[in-house]
């Protein structure tokens, strides 16, 4: 071999392995919901609007905290959260990627309900309306879990 080949092949090697370097890139963590709860055919007022993301099927609310609370229309608006992070796998890039998010709802003295999961992608951003009423029949989530919105 030559004696200055080492140098070459490493500039070749570092060029070639440039494209596969994990780059820092904007996640969209916690999608837009803009949504209305109503409760006993009334809007729902003052009441917790909470967002987690367990998969867990026996409780879809576990890590859930709360973000906002409804208005006196029942109305509420969670804005999305970016946040800025390094690709998972180099296998995976960003824009297949998946978040989940569960929407939740407590009334002062109530146990939580469960509002609805929902995946969007974590490479755009995204916008959810929805209307909850746990007096309609419900839905069954992505997790076989009954859910009020949407």
């Amino acid at each position: 071999m030559f004696p200055n080949s080492l140098p070459v092949l490493l500039s070749f090697a570092a060029l070639a392995l440039a494209g596969c370097a994990p780059v820092p890139h904007r996640a969209n963590v916690v999608p837009e919901i803009r949504g209305t709860l109503i409760l006993g055919a009334s809007p729902a007022r003052n009441v917790a609007v909470l967002i987690g993301t367990s998969s867990e099927y026996s409780a879809p609310c576990k890590d859930a905290a709360v973000v906002t609370t409804t208005d006196e229309q029942g109305e509420f608006r969670i804005p999305s959260r970016q946040e800025t992070e390094l690709p998972y796998s180099l296998l995976n890039p960003p824009d297949t990627v998946r978040q989940l998010t569960n929407l939740c709802f407590q009334a002062q003295g109530k146990p939580v309900l469960f509002g609805g999961q929902f995946v969007t992608p974590r490479s755009t951003p995204s916008l959810l309306a929805v209307v909850c009423n746990p007096d309609l029949p419900k839905q069954r989530s992505p997790i076989s879990v009954d859910q009020i919105c949407r």
